[in-house]
């Protein structure tokens, strides 16, 4: 225990020097996101207006792409900027450490499980800081705007999103599970490309990532995380959509799945030719 909270104290410092221009570079991003909504911001009814909620903010960030199905095909530039920017600032600190400080660490006698959960400790802690960020800034740029905090998702995301009037649940839903879940996502997806980074390399890990993303831009498939990211996929916004719920039973899956197999590989591997 004493050799975790060591690693884990030194990932905690080290770590945030080495992501902090990352989690400005992403709020800057998600700001820059929800102010092309405002605009769109008020979902029109009759004879009234809606002000837009602090999830709606939050499902336009991870509104994604519709089904293809849905309508026409349109690339969704700014989920895969944020989805991919939340990624990368998590794939290079750890493999850096095992080039240094960890590995030395480790050559001394150091518990290789206590480096891998440290690691674990730190990349699920950097994804629910850049998430609490984004939403943050969703926070303030609801309020900022009159709009409603509370977890009801409308229309008005999709709309803001282009989806077609047929596909957007006619009243508003409960967006608590759909929100939640998209953190339960990243943190999932993040452990998934540890794994592969240090079994492989981080480019590799990256690339595992990426190619999800895309994946998920085509295929609406319920085993497949990165969907569960995507407002335009899941209810409470669209019909007949993914049930968020599920998406976290997926997501926990993954994250268990990640951390034993991971450290399975890591405890039996040979540390010093990663050094190549």
């Amino acid at each position: 225990m004493r050799t975790f909270l060591t690693m884990l104290r030194l990932d905690l410092y080290e770590g945030v020097r080495a992501t902090a221009r990352w989690w400005a570079i992403a709020l800057a991003f998600a700001l820059l996101v929800l102010l092309t909504f405002v605009p769109l911001a008020r979902l029109y009814g009759a004879g009234a207006y809606l002000p837009a909620s602090w999830a709606d903010y939050v499902a336009f960030l991870f509104m994604g792409s519709r089904r293809i199905a849905d309508g026409p095909f349109r690339l969704p530039v700014a989920w895969l900027g944020l989805v991919m920017v939340a990624l990368f600032l998590v794939l290079w600190y750890p493999y850096r450490d095992l080039m240094g400080a960890g590995q030395r660490l480790l050559v001394q006698g150091g518990s290789r499980w206590a480096w891998w959960v440290s690691k674990v400790a730190w990349v699920t802690l950097s994804v629910a800081v850049f998430w609490l960020l984004t939403a943050a800034a969703a926070l303030a740029v609801c309020i900022a705007t009159g709009g409603d905090v509370s977890f009801e998702i409308g229309q008005a995301p999709g709309i803001a999103a282009n989806l077609e009037p047929s596909v957007l649940s006619p009243v508003p839903g409960d967006g608590a599970a759909f929100v939640a879940g998209t953190l339960l996502a990243l943190v999932a997806l993040a452990l998934l490309q540890l794994t592969v980074s240090l079994a492989v390399s981080p480019l590799c890990g990256y690339g595992v990532s990426v190619s999800l993303f895309v994946c998920a831009v085509f295929i609406d498939a319920p085993w497949l995380v990165p969907v569960y990211l995507m407002g335009a996929r899941c209810e409470p916004a669209v019909v007949d959509g993914l049930d968020p719920a599920a998406g976290m039973a997926v997501s926990l899956a993954v994250c268990v799945a990640s951390v034993l197999v991971g450290g399975r590989i890591f405890s039996t591997m040979n540390i010093l030719p990663k050094e190549r």
